[in-house]
């Protein structure tokens, strides 16, 4: 499998097509070249665990190539990988990967780089002492001058002629034809580097959605996984942030993920319309005093039927207990506590940190949320102490632009691409 970054005309695009290249970089691509070398890395984290075992199942694995065109070029714009490559380059050949570099003349790449590499192929040089400094023992030979002549050790110093595998005027066109022919009846591809997609949907993440226990919410920014939230054996949940009313499509998004799990309903109780309505089989709405919305938990939590799972989503819950008279909002309240021994009935808090915190020492909320597990929305998370957040919160106060937020899992947060319903 072929990864090539192509810091030099950009010509080697021309194999972007093919089904063993995985990837043809340019120097634009900030996001790829980061996790391309986090791929690298993972690849040889795992070999290393493969080859503990002498015979490792005799499982068959692809060998990678990692080509880097214009390599000082590379290094110029991202000089924080110079000493990661480094790295990769002392030992990464004993599992199965390989780094080619092209350069621009003999000492373009630094000595203690360059020592990692034992072949070196040249072509022509305008100074002919430069050979001796790469090929060791070449005294006065030099190659040929003819156009694609160059010299290269193997047992003894030789001097060969490149050759073109098409008509020079054509080849471009004749090696995408190749390219896009094998893409065609090849059924093994090599592996892409994942990115961060744009769009977050359900198309995206639906292989991932199997049951309560996984459902999707996001694609992690550092990992680049997609982050799922486990409601099979909670009662109660929280999704917070300074405004949720600015990620409505995350909100949709997750109405969605839920209706697809089998034998699932929602109610949604939304006081301030953020929803602005929402007509779908499976999904019971009101807003205002939430009348038909309470009245379907009540018949839920009556029928207590074991096959059938019932997602309450609370939006502005406070809102909604100051519209009912003390009779009707003790009512509900006890309903929200009585719930939680059906197990089939769940309760999704959403609301902005400053209501969440007013309610932190209500019965009804206080007894069955886990302050250390939620999601996020958007900037804040930094800056608050109600949610029980371990990560640094220097990290968390970094900004991050619209679209994104936390998972808080057992305290620790990552930030992640929100899904939503587009």
């Amino acid at each position: 499998n072929f990864y090539i970054l192509d810091f030099g005309a950009e010509t080697l695009t021309m194999f972007r097509q093919a089904p063993h290249v995985g990837e043809v970089i340019l120097s634009t691509d900030v996001e790829k070249v980061a996790n391309l070398f986090k791929l690298l890395q993972g690849i040889i984290e795992e070999r290393k665990k493969i080859f503990v075992d002498i015979h490792h199942g005799g499982k068959q694995i692809p060998l990678i190539v990692v080509v880097i065109n214009n390599v000082e070029a590379f290094i110029e714009t991202y000089n924080d990988y110079e000493e990661v490559i480094g790295q990769m380059t002392r030992d990464c050949l004993k599992y199965g990967v390989v780094f080619i570099f092209s350069t621009n003349g003999p000492n373009t790449v630094r000595y203690r780089l360059r020592q990692n590499f034992k072949q070196n192929v040249v072509l022509q040089f305008n100074d002919p002492m430069d050979y001796s400094s790469v090929i060791p023992g070449v005294r006065k030979k030099e190659p040929s001058k003819a156009f694609g002549r160059g010299l290269i050790l193997l047992d003894s110093i030789f001097e060969f002629q490149t050759a073109y595998s098409y008509a020079d005027e054509k080849m471009t066109d004749y090696i995408k034809i190749i390219c896009t022919k094998l893409n065609s009846i090849c059924s093994y591809k090599a592996q892409r580097i994942p990115i961060l997609p744009e769009i977050v949907n359900q198309e995206f993440v639906n292989s991932y959605l199997r049951n309560l226990a996984t459902i999707p919410v996001g694609v992690e920014k550092e990992t680049l996984e997609i982050a799922t939230i486990n409601l099979k054996n909670k009662f109660m949940f929280n999704i917070t942030g300074e405004d949720v009313t600015s990620e409505i499509p995350f909100i949709k998004g997750l109405v969605n993920n839920f209706l697809t799990c089998q034998n699932t309903e929602c109610i949604i109780f939304d006081t301030n319309n953020v929803l602005n309505e929402i007509n779908q089989e499976g999904v019971y709405y009101s807003s205002d005093s939430c009348y038909e919305s309470i009245d379907k938990l009540t018949e839920a939590f009556e029928k207590n039927d074991p096959e059938k799972t019932t997602i309450c989503f609370l939006i502005n819950i406070n809102a909604m207990l100051n519209k009912l008279s003390a009779i009707e909002k003790g009512k509900f309240t006890t309903l929200l506590n009585d719930s939680k021994e059906k197990g089939n009935i769940k309760f999704l808090i959403i609301d902005t940190i400053d209501v969440i915190k007013s309610i932190n020492f209500e019965p009804w909320y206080k007894s069955n949320i886990d302050l250390s597990e939620g999601i996020w929305l958007g900037n804040g998370i930094g800056n608050q102490f109600t949610l029980k957040v371990t990560t640094n919160a220097r990290v968390l106060r970094a900004e991050v632009e619209p679209g994104f937020g936390y998972v808080i899992k057992k305290g620790k947060a990552a930030l992640i691409k929100l899904m939503s319903d587009e």
